[in-house]
């Protein structure tokens, strides 16, 4: 039986882990936090589901990642900004047969995952399935959505693929992870940092013409990155954009509530990367640099 770990078990690791857990296949979940993983092994899993009844799985966890050694895949699941430091910490779960998962948010953790692993073993992509971490052992599973994964060795997106559908989840390949990547988090770039900046929900963002009209530069700017780095671009991601907020009218973006958390957020990972990006390209993105500025500043005022 193929052998899973889930790397980062909290809103969408537990749900995942969760469901290949009680797909029936052999998962083990692994996180830092403490009482977490304790109360995963004493009472179990709990997945809140807001469309069905809530489910209770038994799946082993750990905060030591040499308990359970080489695994087969390893899914990662952690902030993208904690992506290398999870890996160097877990070192015992891959070697350089470990097919490795990343479905986070962010444009960097296949950079990041293939200074560990040769790029041929990583299998990218992008979910919007939504998720939320209630409490020790509890997740809250707020709504299917759709999985696309690729990769360069066909094989290994084959079995991810067919992992992922043990736990119901839909899930579509695709040529190039890259393309699958960019596609979602042009959406992120946009909405991302006005949501955090502003303290707008989703919806609102694409109604006023202020905040609607920083998302449409902060989108376009990324477009023309992705077009410099020769990524692929199907339909019109600014459009896609405000869709996106129209049909999640009344969410919260992480990133607000990160920062109304007072939590790091994802912005080196997302604008940021823009940035990074653009600079190596010789393109001047100067909303996407004011946003990641901006967000950088708005920690610094609860960090410090």
């Amino acid at each position: 039986m193929t052998q899973v770990a889930i790397l980062g078990a909290g809103a969408l690791g537990g749900v995942f882990g969760g469901y290949l857990s009680r797909g029936g296949v052999d998962v083990t979940l692994v996180d830092i936090w403490e009482e977490h993983v304790s109360q995963i092994n004493e009472e179990g899993l709990l997945v809140e589901r807001q469309d069905r009844d809530d489910v209770v799985i038994d799946v082993p966890a750990t905060t030591d990642s040499g308990e359970i050694g080489v695994v087969d895949v390893l899914f990662v699941f952690v902030k993208s900004y904690h992506t290398r430091t999870a890996l160097e910490s877990s070192e015992e779960l891959f070697d350089e047969n470990t097919t490795v998962v990343t479905l986070q948010n962010g444009l960097l953790n296949m950079d990041y995952i293939s200074q560990y692993v040769p790029k041929s073993n990583i299998v990218g992509g992008a979910t919007t399935i939504g998720s939320s971490t209630e409490g020790p052992r509890h997740v809250l599973h707020t709504g299917w959505g759709d999985t696309k994964i690729a990769g360069d060795d066909e094989n290994r997106v084959t079995q991810v693929a067919q992992l992922l559908e043990k736990a119901g989840v839909e899930v579509h390949t695709a040529d190039d992870p890259e393309a699958v990547i960019w596609a979602k988090q042009f959406v992120s770039v946009g909405i991302k940092p006005v949501a955090a900046l502003t303290g707008l929900l989703d919806g609102p963002l694409s109604d006023h013409g202020e905040s609607a009209a920083v998302m449409d530069r902060l989108v376009e700017e990324a477009m023309q990155v992705a077009k410099a780095r020769g990524i692929p671009i199907e339909g019109d991601p600014v459009a896609e954009t405000h869709h996106n907020c129209q049909i999640n009218y009344d969410t919260m973006s992480s990133m607000l509530e990160d920062v109304q958390n007072g939590r790091q957020t994802e912005i080196d990972q997302i604008n940021g990367a823009i940035v990074k990006y653009a600079t190596e390209e010789d393109i001047d993105v100067p909303y996407n640099r004011m946003a990641t500025n901006l967000i950088k500043a708005k920690e610094h005022s609860y960090t410090e």
